[in-house]
């Protein structure tokens, strides 16, 4: 891709892509289906959080601080599950489509030669405010950047044929245009964090509020113990 990225970029790349597994009405089932698929190469976890903000930043400045001291129990879980924790700080202020479209293929760079799963999130200042707005059938004209990434993100993993967590519902979001865009890539793609299903998604419901990352890492940490269980049944 050139310096410049526009959406015909990202759509190029969305072509090449071979159809991934099929949806499944079992969502942990399918899970256990993707994490058997994996590459033998495929060992470490990676936990993304983006940030993004427009607006006052004083919540996200403080969730960051946190994240960063050690202190929420996402980075108790994380070390638990020796995943690859990361903060990308991705930018701010106004957005046109092309800088969706940047952060897509920013996001595209997650999955590494040796990832066996991927779990993404977003935080930043009005975040929840803007995935309220996100229309999937125009998504990178509606979308932010911290929505972009994600989406970026199941496009990479959905290239490395491995399992990805995306949480809340900036996370929906992103799989919901992935379901328009290329239908047959989404039954890799694990959202939790939000408090219903979503018709053709594998979702994982959860009512109960935590803060970014916990319900990504926790589903992690599941997929993981289950998957390491069924193979030494």
């Amino acid at each position: 891709m050139s310096s410049k990225i526009t959406v015909d970029e990202i759509m190029g790349v969305l072509d090449t892509i071979a159809p991934g597994p099929a949806t499944q009405p079992d969502a942990l089932a399918a899970a256990m289906a993707a994490m058997a698929a994996r590459s033998p190469k495929a060992r470490h976890n990676r936990v993304i959080i983006y940030r993004f903000d427009n607006g006052s930043t004083e919540d996200a400045d403080a969730y960051q601080a946190a994240l960063q001291a050690g202190t929420l129990p996402v980075v108790e879980v994380a070390r638990e599950l020796d995943c690859d924790l990361q903060l990308i700080e991705i930018g701010s202020g106004d957005v046109e489509p092309d800088d969706n479209a940047r952060a897509c293929a920013f996001g595209m760079m997650a999955a590494e030669d040796d990832t066996g799963l991927i779990a993404v999130c977003a935080f930043g200042a009005g975040s929840e405010e803007r995935a309220a707005h996100i229309d999937p059938q125009r998504f990178f004209e509606t979308a932010t950047p911290e929505a972009a990434a994600q989406l970026g993100a199941m496009i990479a993993a959905a290239r490395a044929n491995l399992p990805v967590i995306a949480e809340g519902t900036q996370g929906l979001a992103a799989a919901r245009a992935l379901q328009v865009l290329r239908p047959d890539l989404t039954g890799h793609v694990f959202v939790c964090g939000v408090d219903q299903g979503a018709q053709g998604i594998h979702v994982f419901a959860d009512t109960e509020q935590s803060e970014t990352g916990y319900a990504a890492v926790m589903l992690a940490a599941l997929i993981q113990s289950e998957y390491a269980q069924a193979k030494a049944a």
